[in-house]
């Protein structure tokens, strides 16, 4: 099941547009940085984004323009598998890892994950359980359970990844809220008032408006 969804999710995010992506990726960025728990947070950690993601590139500069202590994601430290490492600049300070993806060139400025006041995460597909299926390759998964539990753990996500039920496992760690270009959704609250999940066959969830939220 997990395999079927990432792949019907990869697929549906490969559809979009450069412009598609650049126009969603904005409108999340604004819900993103109005979000309470980014506005008292001192340390973000982001994403560096692929180019069929949404794009944490300007949210990253935007950021360390504010003034927020940044970290990003290194993953050729020996023996962690994400090891969160402070940058000022986004364009001098990074190069090209292993799995294709921007890390910083250097783990001198590493910090411990419990500095971390948030946590914004990527991923492949969601549900509004806070839920979320990855690359398979458990990166995210390790790292989370480093981290503070009173820590925020935002998804950002295009509509189209987000769906009704995705598989979970009783050692993953679920997202506190996905943020998509529609909507802001609050998982624990989701979690909360639902009832016992049951998987059924894929279907992303299109346009469901989240309570309080506009389209």
């Amino acid at each position: 099941m997990k395999t079927t969804i990432r792949c019907q999710a990869l697929r549906a995010r490969l559809n979009l547009t450069a412009e598609e992506v650049k126009d969603k990726s904005r409108r999340i960025a604004r819900r993103l940085f109005s979000l309470p728990e980014f506005k008292r947070s001192r340390t973000v950690m982001f994403y560096v984004s692929r180019p069929e993601e949404v794009d944490t590139h300007r949210m990253i500069r935007s950021a360390l323009r504010a003034g927020y202590r940044v970290a990003v994601p290194l993953t050729r430290v020996e023996g962690e598998k994400i090891v969160p490492v402070l940058v000022d600049d986004l364009d001098g300070e990074l190069s090209l890892g292993r799995w294709g993806i921007l890390e910083p060139s250097s783990p001198k400025r590493a910090i411990p994950p419990r500095e971390i006041d948030l946590v914004v995460l990527p991923g492949v597909a969601f549900d509004c359980r806070g839920n979320r299926v990855g690359r398979g390759l458990a990166f995210y998964d390790d790292f989370l359970i480093k981290i503070s539990p009173q820590t925020g753990r935002i998804a950002l996500a295009f509509e189209e990844q987000v769906y009704r039920e995705v598989p979970s496992c009783d050692h993953d760690v679920p997202m506190t809220k996905v943020v998509t270009e529609k909507r802001v959704i609050d998982c624990r609250e989701e979690a909360q008032t639902s009832g016992p999940v049951r998987i059924n066959p894929p279907s992303p969830v299109r346009n469901v408006k989240q309570r309080g939220e506009s389209t």
